[in-house]
């Protein structure tokens, strides 16, 4: 009884309530999490869709204002430069090999970058002298 008067009071209150006015913990407490607003709009997709990844890309309704974002991309942003591209891939590579992963491979292979390891390529162990397969 105690729990279903705390959940009452915590909706009456919340409801109607501007999240801008709220602090991280109150969203928080409610199950908010930060996340890309693209992945969010993706999984209202899923939702909308009936749970269904394949009716997102099927999805008919073109007046929805999240139908171009509904497959968590955004289709206007400006194509990225080799240089953005480069840069964006060095700062994955440190990142990556700060955490001391790099696709499941040891933290000595997280220094390499993407350039040196496609996907679909394996990484020859460490000291091995063979080539990978093409």
């Amino acid at each position: 009884m105690d729990s279903k008067k705390r959940t009452t009071r915590t909706t009456r209150t919340t409801i109607g309530r501007d999240p801008r006015t709220m602090s991280r913990a109150e969203l928080e407490s409610l199950g908010h999490r930060k996340r890309p607003l693209l992945s969010a709009i993706r999984q209202n997709c899923v939702d909308c869709a009936g749970a269904s990844p394949a009716e997102v890309r099927r999805c008919a309704l073109i007046a929805c204002p999240f139908w171009p974002y509904r497959m968590g991309v955004n289709p206007f942003a400006a194509e990225r430069s080799e240089e953005q591209k480069a840069t964006a891939a060095e700062k994955m590579r440190r990142l990556n090999a700060k955490r001391g992963e790099f696709a499941g491979f040891p933290r000595e292979t997280a220094v390499q970058t993407a350039a040196e390891a496609p996907r679909g390529r394996e990484i020859p162990a460490e000291g091995s002298s063979e080539e990978p397969a093409q």
